[in-house]
């Protein structure tokens, strides 16, 4: 039996969230002009609340904490003339490495099957909404 961490419960209550929502704020009305009018509704509330977040973001979060949280991350603030770009030379050794490939794959094909459920999913919600 698998346990879901504590790191994933924002991210599977955004989904759930994402589940229930739209089907309580876009009713199926015959004129298809009230959809559109319950979408507006919708997209207006996730505009209004990913605003106030973004602006949440800005004023209170800082560029980089005072400390740094890793000798790593300290040895990582010191320029080094010898390494041109370290971004493409690690995404070069992540692709070369072939653990990692094979996670990327596995991770990258769990996802997608939990997404195509998810998706299929909200039908049967609709059922039970109405």
């Amino acid at each position: 039996m698998m346990v879901a961490s504590v790191e994933n419960f924002p991210s599977r209550l955004g989904i759930a969230v994402g589940f229930l929502a739209p089907p309580m704020l876009v009713e199926n009305h015959d004129d298809i002009n009230l959809i559109g009018d319950d979408l507006r509704l919708m997209f207006y509330i996730v505009a209004g609340v990913t605003t106030v977040l973004v602006v949440l973001v800005l004023f209170f979060f800082k560029a980089s904490p005072p400390t740094p949280p890793s000798a790593a991350q300290e040895a990582t603030k010191t320029p080094n003339p010898l390494q041109s770009s370290p971004f493409l030379h690690s995404i070069k050794r992540l692709m070369l490495n072939r653990n990692y490939v094979l996670l990327l794959i596995s991770y990258g094909m769990n996802v997608g099957v939990f997404y195509a459920i998810s998706t299929l999913l909200n039908q049967n919600f609709l059922g039970y909404n109405r």
